[in-house]
């Protein structure tokens, strides 16, 4: 039984063909993309760090004890989210961009439509029949 399995498996993977068809068409595949100068945070990382270090030492001059220790952290989570969306606020040369990704080609066999996505123009696509 086990080996009419594995022959019967073995059938439907040997009777597949590979064919090459023409490409009757392709759309180009476009993705939109933030394009930075170089050297920009995109994550507003140093704006972030630098405000929770600003925001904690301002916040550790308020409180004694267990509050002091509170309004540090405090100071320094408000300062951090300041500090993130005042670099936001200054990201200059930033912007949107749609950027060309790839093609979807789109061919036909036998009345069937079949379709490839590359990241090139070709002129045929190869089909499993």
């Amino acid at each position: 039984m086990k080996k009419f399995l594995i022959l019967s498996i073995l059938a439907c993977f040997a009777s597949a063909e590979v064919i090459s068809i023409k490409v009757s068409k392709y759309e180009p595949i476009y993705e939109t993309q933030n394009i930075c100068p170089q050297n920009q945070d995109e994550n507003n990382i140093l704006g972030s760090v630098a405000g929770a270090a600003v925001g904690g030492v301002i916040g550790h001059q308020f409180g004694k004890g267990r509050g002091k220790t509170a309004a540090t952290i405090g100071g320094a989570v408000i300062g951090g989210i300041a500090g993130n969306r005042v670099q936001e606020n200054l990201k200059e040369g930033c912007e949107s961009k749609k950027v060309l990704t790839g093609y979807r080609h789109i061919g036909y066999y036998n009345g069937d439509e079949y379709e490839l996505i590359s990241d090139r123009k070709l002129d045929t696509m190869k089909i499993e029949i």
